[in-house]
């Protein structure tokens, strides 16, 4: 509540002005990215895009309960691992039900090269994709937005692990 009463105020008092304000700024992040992406090869810039439509999936806007995440405040480990989660699994199932891979390939490219540089924040969803079913990717990531898993990596990963087991990938059985 502290930060929309802030966002209020910068925006000259009303709420609908804190809103457009806040949109702005993500705005100009997005532009941001857009100007990267123009550096790229069309099916990496797929990929780039899939990657921060993920993060936007994660964590842009208010959740049922009118609550905002503030990933500022989360492990980066988390926050680029579940934007590489939700990527991995929407380039993987655009390639297998459509037929479509040029984003599974990008996806494939850049997490290559993100694994030979040693970024391990970008990689750290392929053991995730092995184990954690979407299911209980999505219980983490509300428990997550809750506060009821602490924003450090590995309370995290202990966390999903119990989820796998409470929901398991399709074809094995619950606790």
């Amino acid at each position: 509540m502290a930060k929309i009463r802030e966002l209020i105020e910068q925006a000259g008092g009303t709420a609908e002005e804190a809103v457009v304000a806040a949109k702005n700024r993500y705005l100009d992040q997005v532009r941001g990215v857009l100007r990267d992406l123009t550096r790229l090869k069309f099916t990496d810039r797929q990929g780039v895009m899939a990657h921060e439509l993920a993060h936007a999936y994660t964590h842009v806007g208010l959740d049922s309960n009118s609550n905002r995440w503030e990933d500022g405040e989360c492990d980066k480990g988390i926050v680029e691992g579940l934007a590489q989660f939700y990527t991995h699994k929407t380039a993987e199932a655009l390639r297998d039900e459509r037929g479509h891979d040029r984003v599974w390939i990008a996806h494939a490219r850049l997490t290559d090269l993100q694994k030979a540089n040693g970024a391990t924040a970008y990689v750290n969803h392929l053991d995730w994709v092995k184990t954690i079913s979407p299911e209980a990717m999505r219980q983490g990531l509300l428990d997550l937005r809750r506060g009821h898993i602490k924003r450090e990596f590995e309370p995290f990963c202990e966390a999903l692990n119990y989820l796998a087991r409470r929901y398991p990938m399709k074809g094995e059985r619950s606790l």
